[in-house]
């Protein structure tokens, strides 16, 4: 994993590397009792625990520790210390997209009686079709396409059911609304709506509810899209049941790519950089499961077809690049050689989406799991925060 980088692998980052897969392969979990008995003197579990938080993947290594009983060594010996935070992690995450479910299921269906036409993307198709358990991965928001042509549309539908734009109060029992500086700048050079927010009252559901509004799931900058529109794309979407509702998302194909657009803008644009968001572990999970799923259906020619027809290769073969380095297994080699482009440059950019590139001078290990990048200046964006 990783090796063409020639970054040292700390046994913490290995055990983390090796617990987030939904299935194992013969022989990991005992390599994971192995790295923990070795490193028994000197492993840093703050620090395991800190960076599986970082890249998303909590849920799933905790699930993965208490159900493979990593906590105990072979004398029945402690070996993970407070083992009972980790059980606590994966049912605390159960509770709380089961009630994001209830209220994202209650959207859905007034979305329906609405009878706008969109597609719910990313977290809740992928725990769908991939993880079949709740529990397993952190679900943040509700992400939906529409076309830009109903955005208010829905913007009704959400305030009638206690959204509004802005950040929930520190109290966490309002909202307050964006600055209209903010809101311009959104719609004036975004492809989102600035996002949708309500309340919880579920200590489980820490932000409040979010909702993001998508009207274009291609960034220009780094060259998607073509002549695919918005409203091509959702007369391509199937049908699927999400939260309890008849629902939407979009063609398999178009997931996988909206996927690694999406992973590709927001591994290079300085505003995720910025606030710890960037290349994620849990992003790469989901492409790599998603890859498995191309297999499945019957192979990647439709997929870079597709990709040349939405002008993505770069950001398909971007994807495709990070995902090997930690899921070889998952991405064949040769699909990888044959969308390879001349110039591959890129790779090792940042800053594209934002008009202003530079390189990395750390390696993607180094990025995953320190902190050293999102602190210097340059890595300053200009998308006001929200």
């Amino acid at each position: 994993m990783l090796d063409e980088n020639k970054e040292t692998v700390r046994p913490e980052i290995e055990l983390i590397l090796a617990l987030s897969r939904l299935k194992f392969e013969a022989g990991t979990i005992e390599r994971c009792r192995d790295i923990i008995r070795d490193n028994d003197a000197t492993i840093d579990w703050g620090y395991f625990f800190d960076q599986s938080g970082r890249n998303k993947v909590l849920p799933l290594v905790s699930h993965n520790i208490i159900s493979h009983r990593l906590f105990y060594n072979e004398e029945g010996i402690s070996a993970i210390p407070y083992f009972h935070v980790y059980a606590a992690i994966y049912a605390g995450n159960v509770r709380r997209n089961a009630l994001c479910a209830d209220e994202f299921g209650g959207v859905i269906a007034r979305l329906n009686a609405a009878g706008v036409p969109y597609c719910v993307r990313k977290g809740p198709v992928l725990v769908d079709a991939y993880y079949k358990d709740y529990g397993l991965r952190w679900i943040g928001d509700l992400d939906i396409l529409v076309d830009k042509r109903d955005l208010e549309k829905v913007g009704e539908v959400l305030r009638s059911q206690g959204y509004q734009q802005g950040r929930v109060t520190p109290d966490g029992k309002g909202i307050k609304p964006f600055k209209r500086s903010t809101e311009i700048f959104w719609s004036m050079h975004l492809n989102n709506a600035p996002p949708y927010m309500k309340p919880a009252t579920s200590l489980e559901v820490e932000g409040g509810f979010q909702v993001d509004l998508c009207h274009d799931i291609f960034q220009r900058r780094l060259g998607g899209g073509g002549s695919v529109s918005t409203a091509d794309l959702l007369s391509r979407r199937i049908e699927m049941r999400l939260y309890g509702q008849p629902s939407y998302a979009l063609a398999v194909d178009d997931q996988f790519l909206d996927l690694c657009m999406h992973f590709h803008k927001e591994a290079t644009a300085r505003y995720y950089i910025e606030s710890h968001n960037s290349l994620q572990l849990r992003k790469l999970l989901d492409i790599a499961e998603s890859c498995k799923e191309v297999m499945r259906r019957g192979g990647w020619d439709g997929i870079v077809a597709r990709a040349r027809t939405c002008n993505m290769l770069n950001s398909l073969y971007y994807a495709l690049h990070y995902t090997s380095l930690v899921y070889p297994e998952a991405v064949p080699p040769q699909v990888v050689a044959e969308i390879k482009p001349e110039d591959c440059s890129f790779i090792d950019e940042y800053g594209a989406v934002d008009g202003k590139t530079a390189l990395w001078d750390q390696g993607p290990l180094a990025r995953m799991f320190g902190q050293q990048h999102v602190n210097r200046g340059d890595v300053r964006g200009t998308v006001p925060r929200i």
